[in-house]
């Protein structure tokens, strides 16, 4: 606070620190408005605009998937779907899901063990000169599994008369080959292998089920205009 004498009388100036950083405030908002407009017009040109966007092209595909590999040193099978979305003609996006479709009789701790796993996920990957007849491609599946086991045999799907409950995360990347046979349907071989993540426990081991598979299957979308 200053005080200013004028006439023998003393006048306090009080200063505006707030008005001017208001002031400032304003000048500033008014100096970046024309880029955010910039900004949003360019994002609704991007979603809204064919010509103009990062995704040129989008086509859902859906497929049916064999895994084989070794479980508890037993050669056995997954049954599965995929299905998705492919964005520009290389790039894909999905969901994965695939079980048992019977049990598998094996032993642990010297015991009769019949064991289902289940498992579920999102996909990631690419493809690479789709439009060719034969052509190559990589995917990582990220997903959640579950392994139910008894020592006697169990209907299918039925977790209730489980005494073996394991439950965890996996990861597996995928190279593969695919071969167009039609527009509209292709076929897929690929190697794999999963990487298994569950609490320790007295009955499987990671040994169990990190194997390597060979996964074999068919899609369905139209590939080509």
């Amino acid at each position: 606070m200053n005080t200013e004498y004028q006439s023998g009388k003393a006048i306090l100036l009080h200063p505006q620190p707030m008005k001017n950083i208001r002031f400032s405030i304003i000048i500033l908002f008014l100096s970046a408005y024309p880029s955010i407009l910039f900004a949003q017009q360019s994002a609704y040109r991007y979603a809204l605009d064919p010509n103009d966007t990062l995704v040129r092209d989008a086509r859902l595909y859906a497929g049916l998937l064999h895994q084989h590999q070794d479980f508890f040193q037993q050669a056995f099978s997954y049954q599965g779907i995929e299905t998705g979305l492919i964005l520009n003609k290389h790039l894909m996006l999905g969901l994965f899901g695939a079980a048992f479709v019977s049990n598998l009789s094996t032993e642990s701790q010297s015991a009769p063990l019949y064991v289902n796993i289940w498992k579920a996920g999102l996909s990631l990957g690419n493809l690479y000169k789709s439009h060719e007849v034969l052509h190559a491609g990589w995917l990582i599946h990220v997903g959640y599994f579950s392994l139910i086991g008894n020592q006697t045999n169990m209907a299918l799907f039925k977790s209730n008369e489980a005494s073996v409950r394991v439950k965890g995360l996996l990861f597996s990347p995928e190279l593969f080959a695919e071969l167009n046979l039609t527009r509209w349907m292709k076929i897929r071989t690929g190697v794999a292998y999963g990487f298994h993540s569950f609490e320790k426990n007295a009955f499987v081991e990671k040994s169990d089920l990190q194997q390597i598979s060979l996964n074999f299957g068919f899609l369905f979308s139209k590939f080509s205009d």
